[in-house]
This record gives C-alpha cells, sequence and structure tokens, in this order.
C-alpha cells in the first residue's frame, strides 16, 4: 500500500489525474512516469480502460485544446513456455483489440513498436514478423522504452516467476502527423 501510494503521488505530481493504478509491480510503472513526466503537463488526462476479462489494458492520452500525437499501451503477462508456443494469436489478438479502439477515437495507427521484455528478455522477431503480417503494420523492437523493469520477488511469488513473461507493445497514433512523444502508460501484471 506505502508503494502504490508513492507510484499515486508521484504521476499525481506531473499533472496527470490518476484513474487507477493497477498491479503489483509498482516499480515498473514509477519508472515509466519518471522517464516521461517532463513531456506531461495540465491539459493532458490519462483515461483507464480495463478489459479485464482478457487481461488487456489500455491507457489513452487525450490532449486538450491542441490536437496532438496519442499513444496507447498495451502489456499482460501470463505464463509462457520456453519457446513462446500457443501465445502468440493471443497476443497479437490483444494488439488487435488496441487497434480496432484506436480506430473508434479517429486515430490512424502509424506503427507498432514492441518494448521491454517482448516474449523474454530479447525481443522475438518470429512474433514480430507474425504481427506485422496480421496487423499490416510494421513492427520494430525498442528495448530501450523502460517497459519492463526490475521485479521484486517475494517467496511466494519466486515459485511461478521463471514461468512469467511480460508482454507488451507500444502502438503510436497519428492525428495530425505530429513528433512522437511518451504520453502515457498503463501497466498490467496479474
Amino acid at each position: 500500500k506505502k508503494k502504490k501510494k508513492t507510484v499515486w503521488d508521484t504521476v499525481r505530481k506531473t499533472g496527470v489525474e490518476v484513474i487507477k493504478i493497477l498491479s503489483e509491480n509498482e516499480a515498473v510503472v514509477l519508472g515509466y512516469w519518471l522517464d516521461i513526466r517532463d513531456k506531461i503537463n495540465d491539459s493532458q488526462q490519462v483515461i483507464v480502460v480495463n478489459q479485464s476479462d482478457e487481461r488487456i489494458c489500455i491507457s489513452l492520452a487525450s490532449i486538450e485544446k491542441v490536437i496532438v500525437e496519442m499513444k496507447a499501451i498495451v502489456e499482460w503477462q501470463q505464463s509462457v513456455t520456453s519457446d513462446n508456443d500457443g501465445n502468440n494469436d493471443e497476443f497479437i489478438h490483444a494488439i488487435d483489440k488496441m487497434l480496432e479502439e484506436g480506430n473508434v477515437l479517429k486515430h490512424e495507427v502509424d506503427r507498432v513498436i514492441f518494448a521491454g521484455d517482448c516474449c523474454s528478455y530479447a525481443c522475438n522477431p518470429y512474433l514480430v514478423t507474425l504481427i506485422e503480417a496480421s496487423l499490416q503494420k510494421p513492427g520494430v523492437c525498442a528495448t530501450h522504452i523502460p517497459f519492463g523493469g526490475e521485479k521484486e520477488e517475494n517467496e511466494e511469488e519466486s515459485v511461478q516467476g521463471e514461468d512469467l513473461t511480460m508482454q507488451g507493445a507500444v502502438v503510436y497514433a497519428m492525428s495530425l502527423g505530429t513528433s512522437e512523444q511518451k504520453i502515457g502508460s498503463l501497466i498490467y501484471l496479474n
């Protein structure tokens, strides 16, 4: 609870309204917001939509007065095999659903950037190719984006720790062709 309050307070100081913080790994959220706090001002608001049935969360940054680029981020965590067998379709479906949300909001998706622990600690080129073909959008690995971070494990968590892999995608949606910005973030951990 103390860590969650720290994250909550830190995010609020950036001028962003905190709707809800999901996850045990607050350090990931905190790290992301610390990285982008200088790009956020009082006219920006983060709206969180939680589709928990499919373990997908979407965060959309809505900018008042000036229409600029917005970004939607999806992340979800699941148990995977070492080769990620059987999970590719779910990951593609997750991103596809996020893109549909973007279309409803009249933002044209520019490209998909795979971030952080994308299918293990190194990006999985096979999965990137699959998603490019499925979504007909270019895919780029961007491991420099602070999307993973170190996870603190206690004894209860360590039992499953080896089987859990974070998978994430950053989707840039263009409205007026402005330059890219890191705006908004949502972390979903089981």
